[in-house]
Parts: structure tokens; C-alpha cells; sequence
């Protein structure tokens, strides 16, 4: 029997030797076959997981070459110390494989002395350490140096942390951290040597590196961190080249901890040298454009001062230009040459097109719910076209736009080059939860101009917005206040019949009280009923749809509506009276009406850039069955921008204008009317409170009561930030404005009754919070900037809407 060992030193194998039991030999030249396997020594994984990670197989002959990659495959588990490779002869032609192990010590705990600062869930977040099953010394020496940058992140710069293995029963160890914190260091002081171009207020605006404040917790102000040092020479420097000073360098970077190592100075010393301005710029043409037209559509120019920012951003609009002519891999070398006698540059840009990209195959990956042509449809080219970057740009919006994907990189491009001129594309998604079932319970009104809930209310929802994978999507709603209480389904399709041809129905049942008119025996209480239908087209490239919209709704006021005033006011029943017979009139309206809209946000829920604008119009259609007959436009628009990427703050911008008039001596139903105020309009406001009212007493008491505008104006103004790194928690600050004016027959109503009939501009300024995860919760408090203290108004409005999903 013949034994030859090979015996692992990290990485390394060498033979053992031979140890020969038996003198039969095999003959010459011929492999034994393996006809055993077996491993020894292993507790911590399964002998069928280690025979996966080996190379030989029972059956084959036994390859030498092998061993090192048995030897690497099983070290790579990170579990064993020693791995020996043995093998047995059992007759002339065959052997036994045996892979003998030496496992590391099992760890038992993990204890830490000392961290008074960092706690065990913070360090176990960052480094999963209780996901380790085994250990030895020199891997404990790279988790302490984990643990030493943490705190360094913490700003514990003088922390010392030892660690040790104590060996517990049956090949296990307790690991230990013993750690002396020390104190706290935070960066002093920030200051500049050799500024004469900018002063340290500028600078101290650019740099991660901040002075410590009372409120430095928001902004990491007063850390200090290595790392952080080099960046904010790069941005220096680049602040200083992009204004002009081409040579401008930071010659140092010094740190300085004080004596009781508590607080931190740091200095950077700055060369300027001369400013240089540019000389001449050129861009050497091609067949495909003059050097005139690409040097009109760079921004960079003679007699600008020299900038690194302005060549970086010629050279992206280069890269676009040639991109739109399906050039995506052409490559743009800027030369710059300095004249310093002259403190002027001159600047050529290089363009080497290289070949012309089409397109040979796309792929869609990770759409197991969504199916392939509901994303296909939203893609501006085909295999076989030529490629530029803003189709690809374009396409992947209108993907992400479809709502069924992450919004945080969940839509993405993959570029497999196959050739000079083809490549592969991948769009890889990622879907997110579509269908949903929840339960929406909130405070202060919904987000809905036409509801005057201001109350407590719940609802039940249950919704898909991409059923089965179609993109067809469903919602049956229903809803409960004190002053709304509905039932709503609606269903749409976005390409009926394979075509960008929109279809949409809604059905709705609605019960409205309205508890603002206080002045009456009993609030008005409206029973809705009616269903609508659109068709339309969808223009894929313009992110337009047109749609022509038609339906029926039967109204009905429940009670009739009775006024009651002071025994002062006796003379102004029966014109009261009057008023309010022509406000709540019951009725049958069937209307039609044409609505334009594109969307070119980034996102349908929460958008960061883009915009969307709506031009709608509504006709009350005078017929044997309608009662009403009216003309209404609305237009809307919202905006998103990024403000500070590294912030992540966004501007929201919302405007809205509106009027609607009778037509051929006809009425207008109330709810058509615009009353605004409330978080669907002007936030710090309640319902109708902005616009024509009349102006009551009752039990002693005047009252404000809607009587609904014919023109109405409203904008909002966002500034979001995030308050946690996931922007799971996003707070907002805003400030809102509005108007609505000219109720329908004002000339019938006597003066001692309404006001706010003319234009009368109101506004406010608040702040809210917005929660995803684990409820969406919105709150916002609005702060009336023109409180009319005479007639007793609040000055400010809080709304508030919580979702709970089941």
C-alpha cells in the first residue's frame, strides 16, 4: 500500500513524501482511479458541501494537477488552518482520496469591554461579525482594524482596541474586544493661508471638513475624517481651476490635535498663481458636422476665464453630440496649452469617433412579474437600429416612469460590445410590489381638490397597478368621514389592443355633507352617483396622451337645505333662502370632455426631476337628461428639479388655474365650483375658506361659509430635503398661495351676505414630514401669512394622512 500526502501552508502545497507499505507497483505510465473519497476532521460544514468544493470525482483517474485547486477551493471557505491531501492504495489499479482538516477554533461569543459609545447593534450592522463561525489570530488583527476605523468614523481618532481569542471547550474560543475609547476629537477650526481670491467664507462653503456647531450633528460638522481631507483638496483646487487659476494647488493639508487630543485644527495652504483666460478654443471638424457648428454648441468660449468645469461639461456635450449620430463610443481629448507670458490658454478638442454602434440583440432581465412587451413598448429602438444615448436616456425613463420597477436604480443599462460597431443591450430591472391592500386612516382632509373632509376618515383600498404583468391596472376604493363617504372603481389599460391607445372607466357612489355651512337647520348633504369612460392616445416618444372623456352623474341633495340666521338678519331670510336653493340644486349632468397631459418625471409617486402639466376641459351637456350645462378649463403643472446633489434637496413647483362659466342659461352643480383651501390647494387654509362666502349669523356666532368660485389660481412651492440616508423620512418646507373668485348669480346675492367675491390673494408658509416605511404617514403644518383676526380665523391648519397597509 502506497501513501503520498500533500499538506497545506496558506496558499502553498508541496508532497510529503512516500511511505510505501507494499512493494507492488502500477505499472508505469497509468493513472490509478479514484474509487474512494473521504474527508476527516470537519464539524462546522457538511462533508457533502466539501466534496462539492473538491475537483476529483469517484470514477476518474487520480490528475496531481488537481490538488493545489482541492487545496484552494476548500481554503477559500475561510474555516480550516491546515488542509492535508492523503492518498491510499488499495490494489494495482485503484486508490482512496483522503482530505484530512484542521479546522480554526469555533467561536463560542463575542464580548466587548469598553464601548461605551458604539454599541454592540452599531457594530454588528456595520460588520456582521455574528455571521463569523470561525476565527484564528491573523484574521482577529483585521477585524480590530475594522473596528479602529469605525470609531475613527466616529470620531474617536486615539482609540485603542486590542482583541483576543480565549479558548473555551471542544475547539471553541471567546472573542474578545477590550477597547478604551478616550475622548472625542471634532475639528476646531478651518483655515486657509495664501487666499487672496476668495475669501475663507467661500471656501468653508465648498469642503466636507466643517467647523463643530451647536447643530453640527445635521451636517457631520466638526468630523474630522483622513479621506474627507483629500477631497477637499480636489474640490479646491478644482474651485480655483474653474475660475480661472490653472495653476492653482494645495501645496499642504496640516492636522493638528490639540494637547488633550480634544480638538482639531486644520490648515490649508494654498498657491493660487496668475489667472488665465482663454485664448482660443477649436474642435476640429469631420463629415458629419463644421467646426462652426460644434464650436456653437459648446458652452465654452474665447475671452471666458479658463475652467475645468466648462471643459468637462464641452466634453459631455461632445460625447452627446456624437452620440445622437450613433457614435456612443467616441472618445473627446481635450489639449490644453498654457501660455504663461501671456496668462492665456488655448484649447483644442480632439474627437476620434471610432465606429458607428448598432444594435444587435435586447434583452430584458429580472421582469418575473412584468411582462416582456409591456416594457418592450416603452423602448425607443429595435435590434438593428443605430444607437444613441438619449434613446437609451429617454427609454429608461419611460420604464422607470412605469412605476413597476425600484425608483432608486431600478432600471438600468447593460452594454455588451461584440464588435467595434455592434453591441448587446441588457435592461435589467427590478421590480417592486404592485398590488396592494391597505387601509388608509388620517386627519385634516385628502389630497383631493373636490372633497371638503377636514375630519377623521378611513378607508379601505385595494389596487394593482400591473396586473398579472399586463400594466393594466384596477382600484376599488372606499371611504368613510363625518363629511365624505364614497365607493370608486376604476380600471385602465394604457394600450388597448397592443396600441398606445388608452381606455379608462370609472364607476363612483358618493355621499358628501357638507358641515362647513353652519348657518342652516341641517348641513347639506349630496348623494352622487354616475360612471365615466376615456379613450385616447398615447404618444411613446412625447410622453403625451390625448384623451376624449364622456359620462353620466346623478345628483341629488338628501334634505333640503334651510337657512337659519339671528332674528337681526330677518329681512335677509328669504334672499338666504334663495341662495341656497340655487347652491344645492338636484339634477342630472351628462357631460364630455377632452384632456391633454404629458408626464416627463422620473418617477409617478415620488419624482426628484421632471414635469407634468394637464389642460383639461369639461362640458355640462344641456339634453333631456342634463340638468346642468357649464364650460370648465383647467390647467395644471408641476416641477421637479435637484438643487444640491450631495444634499439631495429637491424643488417641487405646483401651479394651477382654473374657471368654469354656465353656458345657454344654465346652472353649474356645487361641487363643480372651485373651493379652495386645504392640502389638496393652499395648506394653513380649510376648505373653501379662500374664495366667495357668505358671511352669516347664527346662535350668535358669524360664519364663513363656501359658496364655491368660478376662477380660481393656486400655486405650491416645495423645498424637500431627506432626514434619514434612505429618504425612507423626507421633510418638506413650502410655501403655498391662492385665489378663487366670482361666484355663479353674485349679482342675486344681497351685499350684507357675500364676501371674498373679488380677487383676493391668500398665502402661507409651512414645513411638513413625509414617512414610507414601516406606515406612509404626510403631515403638514401650514401658517396663514394674512390671518383676518377680526372674524376670528385660526392662524394655522394642520393635515395630516396616515396609510396602513395590511
Amino acid at each position: 500500500m502506497t501513501r503520498t500526502r500533500f499538506l497545506l501552508t496558506p496558499f502553498l502545497f508541496f508532497p510529503m513524501g512516500t511511505q510505501c507499505a507494499e512493494t507492488e507497483t502500477v505499472p508505469s505510465g497509468i493513472a490509478p482511479t479514484i474509487t474512494e473519497i473521504s474527508v476527516e476532521g470537519n464539524t462546522l460544514i457538511s462533508t457533502p458541501a466539501l466534496l462539492a468544493k473538491i475537483p476529483y470525482r469517484i470514477g476518474e483517474r487520480f490528475r496531481r494537477h488537481k490538488t493545489p485547486q482541492l487545496i484552494r477551493s476548500i481554503y477559500s471557505l475561510g474555516y480550516f488552518s491546515g488542509i492535508a491531501v492523503d492518498t491510499r492504495r488499495l490494489d494495482d489499479e485503484s486508490i482512496a482520496l483522503i482530505v484530512h482538516l484542521t479546522e480554526k477554533p469555533k467561536i463560542d461569543r463575542i464580548e466587548y469591554e469598553g464601548n461605551y459609545h458604539l454599541s454592540e447593534t452599531e457594530i454588528e450592522k456595520r460588520f456582521h461579525f455574528s455571521e463569523i463561525r470561525s476565527l484564528d489570530n491573523a484574521e482577529l488583527e483585521k477585524l480590530v482594524e475594522q473596528l479602529k476605523v469605525l470609531y475613527r468614523e466616529k470620531d474617536y481618532h486615539h482609540a485603542a482596541i486590542t482583541g483576543e481569542l480565549i479558548p473555551g471547550e471542544n475547539n471553541t474560543v471567546i472573542v474578545r474586544f477590550t477597547i478604551e475609547e478616550e475622548c472625542k476629537s471634532l475639528v476646531r477650526k478651518v483655515s486657509f493661508i495664501g487666499n487672496t481670491a476668495f475669501s475663507e467664507k467661500t471656501l468653508k462653503t465648498l469642503i466636507f471638513t466643517r467647523q463643530d456647531w451647536l447643530f453640527g450633528f445635521f451636517n457631520k460638522a466638526g468630523s474630522y475624517q483622513p479621506d474627507a481631507i483629500e477631497y477637499d483638496k480636489h474640490v479646491i483646487e478644482n474651485y480655483y481651476q474653474s475660475n480661472g487659476y490653472l495653476a492653482a494647488q494645495i501645496t499642504d493639508a496640516a492636522v493638528e490635535f490639540s494637547d488633550d487630543n480634544q480638538s482639531i485644527d486644520v490648515t490649508f495652504t494654498i498657491e493660487e498663481g496668475p489667472l488665465y483666460a482663454i485664448r482660443t478654443v477649436s474642435a476640429p471638424g469631420n463629415d458629419l458636422l463644421t467646426e462652426e457648428q460644434i464650436l456653437s454648441a459648446i458652452p465654452i468660449k474665447p475671452g471666458q476665464l479658463y475652467s475645468r468645469e466648462l471643459i468637462r461639461q464641452t466634453l459631455e456635450q461632445l460625447r452627446n453630440i456624437w452620440g445622437e449620430f450613433g457614435y456612443i463610443n467616441a472618445e473627446v481629448t481635450p489639449s490644453v496649452q498654457p501660455d504663461q507670458d501671456e496668462t492665456a490658454v488655448d484649447i483644442i478638442f480632439y474627437t476620434d469617433l471610432r465606429a458607428c454602434v448598432k444594435v444587435n440583440t435586447i434583452r430584458i432581465l429580472g421582469n418575473y412579474k412584468t411582462r416582456e412587451k409591456v416594457i418592450r413598448r416603452e423602448i425607443l429602438f429595435d435590434e438593428g437600429d443605430t444607437l444613441t444615448k438619449s434613446r437609451m436616456d429617454i427609454s429608461q425613463n419611460n420604464v422607470q416612469r412605469l412605476g413597476y420597477f425600484d425608483q432608486t436604480g431600478g432600471v438600468n443599462w447593460k452594454t455588451t460590445r461584440l464588435t467595434d460597431d455592434l453591441v448587446d443591450l441588457d435592461l435589467i430591472v427590478k421590480e417592486i410590489r404592485t398590488g396592494r391592500a391597505s387601509v388608509n386612516m388620517g386627519f385634516g382632509g385628502i389630497d383631493d381638490i373636490q372633497s371638503p373632509s377636514t375630519s377623521f376618515k378611513v378607508s379601505a383600498n385595494i389596487q394593482d397597478t400591473n396586473l398579472m404583468g399586463t400594466g393594466v391596472s384596477y382600484n376599488l376604493n372606499g371611504t368613510y368621514s363625518v363629511q365624505d363617504a364614497s365607493v370608486v372603481f376604476n380600471v385602465a389599460n394604457p394600450w388597448l389592443f397592443d396600441r398606445p391607445i388608452r381606455g379608462t372607466l370609472d364607476l363612483i357612489h358618493r355621499r358628501t355633507v357638507y358641515t362647513d355651512f353652519k348657518s342652516v337647520l341641517e348641513a347639506p348633504r349630496e348623494l352622487l352617483s354616475g360612471g365615466s369612460a376615456s379613450i385616447g392616445y398615447a404618444s411613446v416618444r412625447a410622453n403625451a396622451v390625448f384623451t376624449l372623456d364622456s359620462g353620466i352623474e346623478i345628483i341629488r341633495f338628501e334634505n333640503r337645505v334651510i337657512g337659519v340666521l339671528d332674528p337681526t338678519q330677518a329681512g335677509l331670510s328669504a334672499n338666504y333662502q334663495a341662495t341656497l336653493n340655487r347652491t344645492f340644486q338636484s339634477g342630472n349632468l351628462a357631460w364630455v370632455g377632452l384632456t391633454a397631459s404629458q408626464d416627463t418625471r422620473n418617477h409617478p409617486t415620488f419624482p426628484t426631476q421632471g414635469s407634468s402639466w394637464v389642460v383639461a376641459n369639461k362640458i355640462g351637456v344641456p339634453s333631456a337628461f342634463g340638468d346642468f350645462s357649464f364650460y370648465k378649463i383647467d390647467l395644471d403643472y408641476r416641477y421637479y428639479t435637484p438643487l444640491i446633489d450631495e444634499y439631495r434637496l429637491v424643488f417641487y413647483f405646483h401651479g394651477h388655474m382654473g374657471f368654469v362659466r354656465p353656458i345657454l342659461g344654465g346652472s353649474i352643480p356645487y361641487r363643480e365650483l372651485y373651493h379652495i383651501g386645504g392640502i389638496a390647494t393652499v395648506r394653513g387654509f380649510f376648505f373653501g375658506q379662500i374664495g366667495p362666502s357668505l358671511l352669516v349669523r347664527a346662535d350668535d356666532e358669524l360664519s364663513l361659509d363656501s359658496l364655491g368660485a368660478q376662477n380660481t389660481f393656486f400655486l405650491n412651492t416645495e423645498l424637500q430635503f431627506p432626514i434619514t440616508s434612505d429618504m425612507n423620512l423626507r421633510g418638506v418646507i413650502f410655501y403655498d398661495g391662492g385665489a378663487g373668485w366670482d361666484t355663479p348669480n353674485a349679482n342675486l346675492i344681497s351685499p350684507l351676505l357675500l364676501r371674498n367675491n373679488a380677487f383676493n390673494y391668500r398665502h402661507s408658509i409651512g414645513f411638513g414630514v413625509r414617512m414610507l416605511y414601516p406606515t406612509p404617514v404626510r403631515i403638514d403644518w401650514g401658517f396663514k401669512l394674512d390671518r383676518n383676526k377680526r372674524i376670528g380665523e385660526p392662524a394655522s391648519e394642520v393635515h395630516f394622512t396616515a396609510l396602513t397597509d395590511f
